[in-house]
């Protein structure tokens, strides 16, 4: 069960389910949000309540994926009512074990730190055990990880928090660079003043595979660095790999004035592998005429950029074929 569905959550929801660790009828996730449960309920087949308790009513492991400020309110309303079979898998970050065990009156407590790559099958999850946790809990939390990608136990809780530290401090790192380009103009002679005025923007590219991979990550860290000149590029082939195609029009209107630059090709919608995501813009099933309209409507008014990288064939017969492609899009607008 999970308390909590959030995007984490849901990636290890996914997970579960792919792998076959449980059947979807077996999972229910409590969540507060109607069109949260909406979604995961229709998206998952899963059972979807507004009360915590319920959910983790019959479970035998319960992941607790809630905000840090809102875990007081929940451990207390889930409290002294959990089973001593059941034992609770906590992603809250910066939570110890003493917080979780004490606040739920519970004690087989596990304890994990995801790293966002994990949201794809792609990350390292470092985790702890309390002294309660029986074997058979260990090996289906070791489970339930692995179909986030790699896992690393650890038998000091320490090490959680230099885990947490880290991953908490990516925003910060950003920012400092952001700040350090108006400071490289100012040892080159600039004043702050000119320096600030250049406006020099950085933008995120979201990267399949990588600590920024999907447009809502990007989002994300863009809102946690709050910097005005930083912003994203939307790549329509690692967004076919990562995301939905359906999704696009709201991944492309949530950026807003964030959205700094786009790149397109030639691709198909249900493509897997590169040489399906990465073609000639005359290429593919992808009607890119609906990118371009979107990107219409929002007045996005960015540069546009071809995605070549490691496309087949002559490199000339390819751009040639995409100009005239290109040409053909805009005429269609």
């Amino acid at each position: 069960s999970f308390v909590g569905g959030g995007v984490m959550a849901e990636a290890i929801l996914r997970g579960i389910i792919d792998a076959g660790i449980a059947a979807v009828g077996d999972i229910s996730v409590g969540e507060p949000l109607e069109p949260r449960r909406a979604y995961l309920a229709g998206q998952y087949g899963v059972k979807t309540l507004d009360d915590n308790s319920e959910a983790v009513g019959g479970a035998d492991i319960a992941v607790l994926a809630v905000k840090p400020q809102s875990l007081p309110e929940v451990m207390a309303g889930l409290r002294g009512g959990m089973a001593d079979g059941l034992a609770v898998l906590s992603i809250v970050a910066g939570a110890r074990l003493d917080t979780l065990i004490s606040g739920l009156g519970h004690r087989a407590v596990i304890r994990v730190m995801p790293n966002t790559p994990a949201q794809i099958g792609a990350g390292m999850s470092v985790w702890v055990a309390a002294p309660s946790v029986s074997s058979e809990h260990t090996e289906a939390t070791r489970s339930i990880l692995k179909t986030l990608g790699e896992e690393l136990y650890v038998d000091d809780e320490r090490y959680i928090d230099m885990a947490t530290a880290l991953s908490a401090s990516g925003p910060a790192y950003v920012f400092l660079f952001m700040e350090s380009l108006v400071d490289a103009g100012v040892k080159l002679g600039m004043t702050p003043e000119m320096a600030s005025k250049l406006k020099i923007r950085v933008a995120l590219y979201p990267h399949h595979g990588f600590a920024v991979a999907t447009m809502p990550q990007a989002m994300d860290l863009i809102a946690k660095v709050d910097h005005s000149n930083l912003g994203v590029m939307f790549n329509l082939c690692h967004f076919l790999k990562g995301e939905k195609a359906e999704d696009m029009e709201r991944a492309l209107k949530g950026a807003g004035a964030r959205l700094f630059g786009v790149s397109t090709c030639g691709a198909n919608l249900n493509g897997q592998g590169w040489n399906e995501l990465i073609q000639p813009l005359n290429q593919g099933d992808f009607p890119q005429s609906r990118l371009m309209r979107t990107l219409k409507k929002l007045n996005f008014a960015g540069p546009v950029g071809l995605q070549c990288y490691g496309v087949r064939g002559d490199k000339r017969t390819n751009l040639s074929n995409s100009i005239a492609a290109w040409k053909k899009i805009l005429t269609e607008l």
